[in-house]
């Protein structure tokens, strides 16, 4: 489970003395045990707690570009590294060519709307899909 590793991240950032990691780590667990507020039993799957870290570092990049649109380069790449510490919880995405090759299958055997293929690749691929990669890839190959 996500939320204990995150726990141990804390104690490790403590003694390390790693601000950006222990700041990163306790907003992520706060996000968790919130979210297990309202869940039944209130425990996370682990497809939702990955769901949780991918919304968290998809705020974490909105931030940047805010930041960085904003001027303030120190702050944008503050966000990154954030970012980049939550991923390690993420599992590995799969590969562009992956996405274009399930969607051009799914296209061959008649799927031919975008809501149709999204929902079959999700089942295939599960969390390693990168959506917002997948949806670009579906709707440029059902616009050929």
């Amino acid at each position: 489970m996500i939320q204990k590793k995150v726990q141990e991240k804390i104690k490790e950032a403590l003694k390390a003395h790693d601000e950006l990691t222990l700041s990163t780590m306790r907003l992520l667990l706060s996000a968790l045990e919130y979210a297990a507020i309202d869940t039944p039993g209130h425990v996370l799957s682990e497809d939702r707690e990955i769901e949780i870290v991918k919304r968290e570092v998809k705020k974490r990049i909105e931030a940047s570009e805010a930041l960085k649109l904003a001027g303030r380069i120190e702050g944008s790449e503050r966000e990154l590294k954030e970012a980049e510490v939550l991923r390690q919880f993420l599992p590995e995405e799969v590969s562009d060519e992956k996405l274009y090759e399930i969607s051009e299958k799914l296209i061959a055997e008649g799927k031919s709307s975008m809501g149709e293929i999204m929902k079959e690749m999700k089942v295939i691929l599960g969390n390693s899909m990168d959506g917002k990669k997948a949806s670009v890839i579906v709707s440029t190959l059902l616009n050929k």
